[in-house]
């Protein structure tokens, strides 16, 4: 691992850790404006509350702010961890990595579709089938 990467390492776990007292202090959180804007949640809403729930070792506070983000977060760190700690890279390893990002992103996607299930039954005036409705707000 190189110097430079060491640092960003140790740079990006201050501002967590930074992140994570004025948190817990204050109450601040980072508000998603994606959510200001349009009133939907995106995919990726909650996830500084499910890091949060991480480090602070509430796991359903992680699962009730992002329940995607929370049961792929083993891949997630994996993912952190293979893209910028690992050297020599595997190109049959890389062809099976690249495959589950591909598979991952749509995944996401339908996931902030599933969340506001509600949301776009109501303001669309559609029925979805009861199966969306699984992770709906």
């Amino acid at each position: 691992m190189t110097a430079p990467k060491i640092k960003g390492f140790f740079i990006a776990g201050a501002v967590v850790l930074g992140y994570v007292i004025l948190k817990h202090y204050t109450g601040f959180s980072i508000p998603c404006y994606f959510r200001y804007i349009t009133g939907f949640r995106c995919p990726g809403c909650g996830i500084t509350r499910v890091i949060y729930g991480f480090l602070t070792f509430d796991i359903s506070d992680a699962y009730d702010a992002n329940p995607f983000i929370t049961i792929t977060s083993p891949f997630l760190i994996f993912e952190l961890i293979y893209a910028f700690f690992i050297p020599q890279k595997n190109s049959a390893f890389d062809r099976l990595n690249s495959i589950l990002l591909f598979l991952y992103i749509p995944l996401l996607i339908f996931y902030g579709v599933i969340r506001n299930a509600s949301q776009l039954e109501s303001r669309f005036s559609i029925s979805l089938p009861e199966f969306l409705r699984f992770w709906s707000d």
